[in-house]
């Protein structure tokens, strides 16, 4: 795994493409990085991962067929600019945080007039005193946790 700065922005620049393995969840923020760096994907086929690429990448559902893909992106005849390109349109028009938060934002109206509409009351939460005291824990003063000691 790499984690340096640099080293990670240079692979995700000069790589010839990038296997996303996940095969469960929402949109990933590694898929979604791996797009805007313009890479070739080659990616699980789940309905998460077909909605955030929407027909610009390579799917595969096990070993076999990933080699498959693997091959065919190889060829020199293959279309590998178009998806690349493609994917990278997908993350600059797609997945950009002001649009992001406007969707997000649009829902909660709609579900705020849904529940006055139909005269609903929202669900009260009560909040803890403390983050985390279903788990019997207290909090150091850097913020790290400590047993409770049980008397």
């Amino acid at each position: 795994t790499v984690y340096e700065s640099e080293k990670l922005t240079a692979l995700r620049y000069h790589s010839f493409g990038y296997m996303h393995g996940h095969s469960v969840g929402g949109t990933n923020p590694s898929l979604l990085e791996a797009m805007g760096c313009g890479n070739l994907i080659l990616a699980h086929d789940n309905p998460f991962n077909r909605e955030t690429l929407d027909g610009n990448g390579l799917f595969f559902r096990d070993s076999s067929e990933l080699a498959g893909i693997v091959n065919r992106a190889d060829d020199d005849g293959f279309d590998n600019a178009r998806l690349r390109a493609g994917a990278k349109l997908r993350a600059k028009t797609s997945y950009q945080w002001p649009d992001i938060v406007a969707r997000y934002a649009s829902e909660l109206k709609k579900t705020r007039e849904e529940i006055a509409w139909t005269g609903r009351k929202a669900p009260k939460r009560e909040l803890e005193s403390e983050p985390d005291a279903s788990l019997g824990r207290e909090w150091n003063a850097d913020g790290s946790a400590r047993s409770k000691k049980v008397s």
